[in-house]
């Protein structure tokens, strides 16, 4: 006989409840697992009881689903206050419970406004936790795990999840794992791709009211996006009234953002007064927020009320410092359109060429069109630069988002991917060659054989380089290296391709102010093509090496000064492999450490440090060791 468990693993939860109704002496196992029937029907009061009475009854378990049920509700706190309740005991449970407090924590850090470490790093040990759980419980993981990494722009990441989720997880999980695919499709403007995807998702889910609404939100999207406003209107309508009957906050709130997006556009202002009052009482957590202030703040600035700006800076720096890269383009638009309205032509130039960057550092950029429409004067200035200008390239051109993706990979290894998919080179220095052209901005054939082939006859080191050439000619469309004449140098040139290299990306994150640098560092392997043995390649992975340890150093010198001692740990922890032989990293690491957790782990920091020192060197620098015989003569804290 099939348990409610498994009925709710298979997806049948109406067969669930029935299962559950048969028993004459349910377990507190029995009614948790009703309770998440009884919530994925629609059952809400009646789940909540069930999951309460489970958890009262020693399923510490059902917290957990409890959780998730707050957080459809918009209770997010609730939501982490019920995972807090079985943190302590998360150890003993099943893997598969296990799994689940994972990727609801993530989930509620996400709506909470946690960074995208933070919430990333909760998935990812949701879906190591899931390797050994059923492959039902995988593919839910799989399913908020990609859906996820596309909100922080990893469309490509996200993909292979969410098609592992449609795979491999029951019908209803298949169809909201599409849905998803199919809101990637709608914001990079693959109208046909995701109609496509959508009229699937709506006949294979059997009318359920919870993923039309989802379904309805993302037509209207779609319809936007594409100048078709009447439907959009249609469509945000129906997706507030479903979201609405089934208590979904969250997919109102955005239905009804849709709605003031209209309403700006077509300077409505009844509409866009009622779509702002009923979305401001929708609000339930700091992202929902920050989604508020840019559509109120782009209607306010619509209206010549300066109040628009401070409310778009603000949803700006919000989606910056989470990391949510596709919201924070979208809304420096709207905050550009705002300063230029106001006089602020500065400002404006400055928020246009922090967009197209961001524009430029995705594989895949989001469409523009529907917020250029909202965005005027940003269009005119943009069609008055001349047509190579950066901004204007990035920025209006919408033919831009359907150029080839090229990526340039060499922190870490040597590859090329192209529109994400890494490609096949018979010839193995193709990348180093790519990378040493880009830094030099073109070399002579000279200095070509000096630096990357000195131990090669010239002769030879001449035909493999015009080999070189031509392999990237054939494998990779779009990217040559042809000869300046006048100049006397070969160059790389990209036409029809948009060419991306992550030493260049890095150099630009580091550039600016460094708060973030953790998250920067998480995001890059700092080993410059780590199997390239030329000298050229090693002295710029030494001088790549060298500059990174610099930045940090200077950025814990600051956060030192300022308490922030958990950080200098963190930061010295993640470079010493880097740079193991520094002696400031480590006097950072040790003197961090003994503000943070005491005398003890401060000496065995300590102690860790001379011991590569003599590992490597046969002997402690003079100032690490007088730092150790200090810590070590402190009294106990």
């Amino acid at each position: 006989m099939t348990t409610v468990r498994e009925a709710v693993l298979a997806g049948e939860y109406g067969r669930g409840l029935e299962q559950y109704d048969r028993l004459t002496e349910p377990k507190a196992e029995d009614l948790r697992w009703a309770g998440v029937c009884a919530a994925q029907q629609g059952q809400v009061v009646q789940a909540q009881q069930q999951l309460e009475q489970a958890a009262q009854r020693g399923c510490p378990a059902a917290r957990i689903d409890l959780a998730s049920l707050h957080r459809a509700a918009g209770e997010f706190a609730q939501a982490l206050t019920s995972l807090a309740l079985v943190q302590e005991a998360l150890p003993l449970l099943p893997l598969l419970d296990q799994a689940l407090w994972y990727r609801e924590r993530a989930i509620v850090g996400h709506e909470l406004g946690e960074g995208m470490p933070t919430v990333l790093g909760f998935f990812e040990q949701a879906w190591v936790t899931a390797s050994d759980a059923p492959l039902a419980m995988q593919a839910s993981v799989a399913h908020a795990y990609g859906m996820h990494l596309t909100r922080f722009g990893e469309d490509h990441r996200a993909s292979a999840y969410l098609e592992f989720a449609a795979e491999h997880g029951h019908s209803v999980r298949r169809t909201y794992a599409l849905a998803t695919l199919a809101a990637c499709a709608v914001y990079q403007g693959g109208g046909s791709q995701a109609r496509a995807l959508l009229d699937t998702v709506r006949k294979a889910s059997a009318h359920d009211p919870m993923l039309e609404a989802v379904l309805a939100y993302h037509e209207g999207q779609l319809f936007r996006i594409e100048g078709a406003d009447e439907q959009a209107l249609s469509a945000f309508q129906r997706a507030v009234s479903l979201a609405r009957t089934e208590m979904r906050p969250s997919t109102e709130l955005h239905a009804q953002l849709g709605l003031l997006a209209l309403a700006t556009e077509r300077e409505d202002e009844a509409m866009a007064r009622t779509a702002l009052v009923r979305a401001r009482r929708l609000v339930r957590a700091p992202r929902d927020e920050a989604f508020l202030k840019w559509r109120e703040g782009s209607w306010w600035a619509s209206q010549g009320d300066r109040g628009g700006l401070g409310l778009l800076e603000e949803a700006v720096s919000f989606f910056q410092d989470r990391e949510l890269r596709r919201e924070a383009l979208w809304s420096q638009l709207h905050l550009a359109e705002a300063q230029e309205r106001f006089g602020q032509g500065e400002a404006c130039a400055a928020s246009l060429s922090e967009a197209a960057d961001l524009v430029a550092a995705f594989e895949t950029p989001p469409t523009l069109v529907a917020e250029l429409r909202l965005t005027p004067r940003v269009t005119a200035r943009l069609e008055s630069l001349p047509p190579r200008a950066y901004e204007r390239l990035h920025l209006l051109k919408e033919d831009v988002q359907n150029l080839r993706q090229v990526n340039l990979k060499t922190l870490g290894g040597a590859e090329v991917l192209i529109n994400g998919q890494s490609i096949r080179l018979r010839l193995k220095r193709v990348v180093e060659v790519l990378a040493y052209l880009l830094k030099s901005g073109g070399a002579s054939l000279a200095e070509v054989q000096r630096d990357l082939f000195p131990d090669v006859r010239p002769a030879q080191a001449k035909g493999y380089f015009h080999q070189i050439r031509l392999h990237i000619k054939e494998r990779i469309p779009g990217l040559s290296v042809p000869f300046d004449e006048v100049r006397g140098t070969y160059a790389v040139r990209s036409e029809g391709a948009r060419l991306t290299w992550d030493v260049q990306l890095l150099t630009a994150e580091l550039a600016r102010p460094q708060d973030s640098l953790l998250k920067i560092l998480e995001r890059y392997e700092l080993d410059f093509l780590k199997d390239a043995d030329s000298v050229w390649a090693t002295e710029e992975r030494e001088r790549l090496r060298r500059w990174v340890t610099q930045v940090a150093l200077e950025t814990m010198d600051g956060w030192y000064r300022t308490g922030q001692f958990e950080k200098c740990v963190s930061l010295a922890e993640r470079l010493l492999p880097l740079d193991p032989l520094d002696e400031a990293l480590h006097e950072f690491l040790i003197q961090a450490t003994l503000e943070t957790r005491g005398r003890a782990a401060a000496y065995q920091s300590y102690l860790t440090s001379a011991e590569t020192f003599r590992r490597e060197v046969d002997e402690v620098p003079t100032r690490l060791k007088a730092l150790g015989e200090d810590i070590r003569k402190c009294p106990l804290n």
